[in-house]
């Protein structure tokens, strides 16, 4: 939310965002660039502008990672006499590491994973 509601206040210019380039300061230190938001509710404190962009570039990469599944799952369409799930597989029964889900059937006690 607060990354929708930084890009309304880039687009419309509200003052509610403060972003600072390069800053020199009274000890000739540079101060590397940092956003500030306080808006509608949302704040985002005064942090280095890339680590804020390295941070919400990971939300967006577990999103974007949860919302396959979610979409997966609203549309399993059913298939004869065995339902079937999507569900997250336990790391000890994955073959592949970076494979989180897949779709499950009731089968042989706890289920078997299609993989």
């Amino acid at each position: 939310m607060e990354i929708r509601r930084a890009r309304n206040c880039f687009d419309h210019r509200k003052a509610g965002l403060k972003l600072t380039g390069f800053e020199l300061q009274e000890d000739n230190s540079v101060l590397s660039p940092t956003i500030e938001m306080n808006d509608a509710g949302s704040m985002i404190p005064r942090q280095d502008l890339s680590t804020y962009l390295a941070d919400a570039m990971a939300g967006l990469v577990n999103v974007t990672e949860l919302m396959i599944p979610y979409l997966a799952i609203k549309h399993v369409q059913p298939t004869g006499l065995i339902p079937i799930e999507v569900r997250m597989v336990p790391e000890s029964q994955r073959r592949h590491k970076m494979i989180q889900f897949a779709l499950w059937a009731p089968i042989e006690g706890d289920g078997i994973y299609f993989l």
